[in-house]
């Protein structure tokens, strides 16, 4: 397998939605004082289990260590429905390697390579022999990544898949929630957006297989 190049599009990873959705915004302010840019990427050809569906947090940590608060290069391959889907490439700082996003979530079992493209090529209404080709040779490379998953019983893959349960309201009783897991005590956590400058969506480990999102100020 060839190793890739950094793609035309440049952006920094502010977060992920999902284990194939990044949320990107640009190096830079298009206006000084404005903020930068935003814009979702979702991985071409890639589905990445949601919300409450088994691996599905898993799945966002993989991409979400591996990315946040890094530049990636990514180009748009196809839109559908009004959403871009692409492709992307970082490079690691520390050694100058070029790595495929697409590639190593699919190596890792943490999403399964689409059965189609969700429609894109009606939506467009047609699309040459070379973007045909183009995309047959990339979903034999997806397919050789997600095969290698298979083999290894990685992520998605596994016999037995583990649980995650994720609360996304918080308890109805807020100072027994407080008193059990606030005042002082540490609760591991992951930080899975910041609002502004004060305030961030954290996701607390309640137990080994649950979690509590709470937005802390």
């Amino acid at each position: 397998m060839s190793s890739p190049q950094p793609l035309p599009l440049k952006a920094i990873v502010k977060s992920v939605t999902s284990g194939d959705t990044l949320v990107l915004r640009s190096r830079a302010a298009p206006v000084p004082g404005q903020a930068p840019q935003e814009r979702l990427l979702h991985l071409a050809y890639l589905q990445a289990p949601r919300k409450d569906e088994l691996y599905a947090v898993q799945s966002r940590d993989f991409l979400r260590t591996l990315v946040v608060g890094r530049e990636i290069s990514f180009v748009v391959v196809y839109s559908a429905g009004g959403m871009d889907f692409g492709n992307a490439v970082l490079t690691r700082p520390q050694t100058g390697e070029h790595v495929d996003l697409s590639i190593e979530i699919l190596k890792a079992g943490a999403a399964k390579l689409r059965e189609a493209r969700g429609g894109a090529a009606a939506a467009e209404g047609s699309s040459s022999s070379s973007d045909n080709a183009g995309e047959q040779a990339r979903r034999i490379q997806l397919g050789e990544a997600e095969q290698q998953a298979k083999n290894d019983h990685s992520g998605l893959w596994q016999e037995d898949i583990p649980r995650a349960n994720v609360s996304y309201t918080f308890p109805e009783d807020p100072d027994a929630f407080l008193n059990e897991y606030g005042k002082g005590k540490k609760v591991d956590a992951c930080i899975e957006g910041v609002n502004n400058g004060t305030t961030v969506r954290a996701r607390l480990q309640i137990a080994p297989d649950a979690y509590q999102i709470v937005t802390i100020a």
